[in-house]
C-alpha cells in the first residue's frame, strides 16, 4: 500500500516529466506487487466474499476444493507433458484456466491460457509455462 501511495505522490510531483504510459506502467507494477504480497488465498477470499457474499466456512471449503482440483490437474498436465500429448495439455490447461477464472485469479488464468495456446501449437513453450504456473500457484497448493 505504501508503494502505491508513494508512486501516486511521486507521479503527482513529476507529472510533467513522466509520460502517461510510464505512470500507468508504474502503477500497474505497484498493484501487481501488492497482489503478490496479499497472497492468492486472500485474493480468492475477497473475490468470493464480494462477488457471492459467501461465509468464511463456504469460502474455506471452496479454496480447499479448488486447490485439490488444480493440484490434480497439474499432475495430469505434468503426465501429458512427459508423454508429449499436447491435446491433453491443451484440454487440461483449459480446465485450469476455467478454475482460476472462477476463483477470480484472472492474471493466472491468462498464464493458463498461454499454456493452452502453446499446447495447441505443438508445445514448444509448454514446459516453461507449466513451471511458471506451478510457481505462481505455490502458495495456494502448498
Amino acid at each position: 500500500v505504501e508503494l502505491v501511495l508513494r508512486t501516486i505522490q511521486h507521479g503527482d510531483r513529476d507529472q510533467q516529466q513522466a509520460p502517461g504510459a510510464e505512470m500507468q506502467r508504474t502503477l500497474t507494477e505497484a498493484s501487481a506487487k501488492i497482489d503478490k504480497e496479499v497472497g492468492i488465498k486472500e485474493q480468492i477470499r475477497e473475490h468470493f466474499a464480494n462477488s457471492f457474499q459467501l461465509t468464511e466456512t463456504q469460502i474455506n471449503t471452496l479454496i480447499i476444493s479448488s486447490a485439490t482440483t488444480i493440484s490434480e490437474n497439474l499432475e495430469t498436465l505434468e503426465h501429458a507433458l512427459q508423454q508429449e500429448n499436447y491435446a491433453e495439455v491443451t484440454k487440461t490447461a483449459h480446465t485450469i484456466k476455467g478454475t482460476l477464472l472462477n476463483l477470480g485469479l484472472n492474471e493466472l488464468a491468462g498464464k493458463a491460457l498461454e499454456l493452452e495456446s502453446a499446447g495447441r501449437a505443438g508445445g514448444r513453450e509448454c514446459e516453461a509455462l507449466n513451471r511458471e504456473l506451478k510457481d505462481a500457484l505455490g502458495s495456494l497448493l502448498g
